[in-house]
C-alpha cells in the first residue's frame, strides 16, 4: 500500500530507513515524533512523504509503540492514509479565499484577474490561462491576465474578434456558451492560429463565458493544453468557479464605477445649489 502511494515497488521500501520517505522539510518532525514514540506515546498526525516521481504526498500517519516480552521498545507500527485530495482541496479553497479577500478589499481588478488565472494554472498542471474581456460595444476581446501563456499566443487573443469562427474565446463569447476545442490542429476555429499554436506546444483550448444576470457577455475564461483533449469533470468544475470568480470581480467593479458616479453627481449638485445660493 506504502509502496503504491509512493510510486515503488513494495520490495524497495524493506530495510530502508523510513526518513528518507520523508519529504526534507518534515524530517525534524518526523524524527522529534518518533523519540516521543520511544518513550511510549502514540499519536495521529499529518506529513508529506516524498513521491517516486519528485513532488510531495501528503498522508495521515498513526503510530504506535511495539515493545518485545521485556517491555522494552522494539519498533514503531505505522499505518498511513493518503489526504492528498483532502489538501488539494484544502489548497484550492486557500486560493480562492485569497481571491475573493482581494475582492472585498478592492485590489486592482487586473490584479485579481490574474490572481483567478493563476488559481486555474495551479489546478491544472502543464496548462495556462487567461482572461479577455468583452471590449468595443461586445465586438472584440482584450487579454488582461495571461500569467504564464506564451507571448505570441497572448498578443494573438488580444483584439480577438467575436464572432463564430473565432478561436475559442471569440466563438465561446459570440455564441454565449462554452467552447472545446480538443483539437487545435483540425478544428475549424483555430484555422486561422494553428501554425502559431504548433510553434508554441497549444494542442487544445477551452474557453467559458463570463455572463451577467442580463446574459450580457462581459468576458471569457480560458484554458490552453500542451495535450489533446476535452475536460474531465474535475476541469468543467473548476473553469465554473474560475467563471464565477471573474463575474465577482467585474461585477464589483461596475458596483464601484456607479457609486462614484452617484458621489460626482451630488458633488455637482451640491456646488451647484451653493452656487444659487450665492
Amino acid at each position: 500500500r506504502l509502496g503504491a502511494l509512493l510510486g515503488v515497488d513494495r520490495d524497495a521500501l524493506v530495510g530502508r530507513p523510513v526518513f528518507e520517505l520523508v519529504a526534507p522539510e518534515h524530517v525534524f518532525a518526523a524524527r522529534t515524533r518518533f523519540a516521543r514514540r520511544q518513550r511510549g506515546i502514540a499519536e495521529t498526525h499529518e506529513m508529506m512523504l516524498r513521491h517516486r516521481a519528485g513532488h510531495g504526498l501528503w498522508v495521515n500517519v498513526s503510530a504506535s509503540s511495539l515493545t518485545d516480552a521485556d517491555g522494552a521498545f522494539a519498533g514503531v507500527l505505522y499505518t498511513v492514509s493518503d489526504i492528498e485530495p483532502l489538501k488539494a482541496v484544502e489548497r484550492r479553497l486557500a486560493r480562492q479565499q485569497h481571491v475573493l479577500e482581494m475582492i472585498a478589499t478592492g485590489r486592482d481588478r487586473d490584479d485579481v484577474l490574474d490572481a483567478v488565472a493563476r488559481l486555474v494554472e495551479a489546478e491544472m498542471a502543464g496548462g495556462h490561462a487567461s482572461v479577455q474581456l468583452v471590449v468595443d460595444a461586445g465586438r472584440r476581446l482584450r487579454c488582461v491576465a495571461a500569467p504564464t501563456l506564451p507571448r505570441p499566443i497572448a498578443a494573438a487573443c488580444d483584439g480577438l474578434p467575436v464572432g463564430p469562427d473565432a478561436g475559442s474565446c471569440g466563438t465561446a463569447a459570440f455564441t454565449r456558451q462554452p467552447v472545446v476545442v480538443a483539437d487545435c490542429a483540425t478544428d475549424r476555429r483555430w484555422a486561422g492560429a494553428r501554425a502559431l499554436a504548433r510553434a508554441h506546444g497549444i494542442a487544445a483550448c477551452w474557453s467559458t463565458p463570463v455572463l451577467d444576470a442580463d446574459g450580457t457577455v462581459l468576458a471569457t475564461v480560458a484554458v490552453y493544453r500542451p495535450v489533446m483533449g476535452a475536460p474531465n469533470a474535475a476541469h468543467v468544475r473548476l473553469l465554473e468557479a474560475a467563471t464565477h470568480l471573474v463575474f465577482l470581480v467585474l461585477e464589483r467593479g461596475r458596483a464601484d464605477e456607479a457609486r462614484r458616479e452617484r458621489e460626482d453627481d451630488q458633488r455637482f449638485l451640491a456646488d451647484f445649489g451653493s452656487a444659487l445660493q450665492s
